[in-house]
């Protein structure tokens, strides 16, 4: 059950971390195109 537990934190840590590397891209990408981020 513990590990269950520590198996969630851990993978919703990493979709955070995921989100926050996709919307750094996504802006980093809308400034090479001199568009704006969606």
């Amino acid at each position: 059950m513990k590990d269950k537990l520590k198996e969630f934190v851990t993978l919703s840590l990493d979709k955070k971390k995921l989100g926050r590397v996709m919307a750094a891209r996504r802006a980093h990408n809308a400034e090479i195109d001199g568009s704006s981020p969606v």
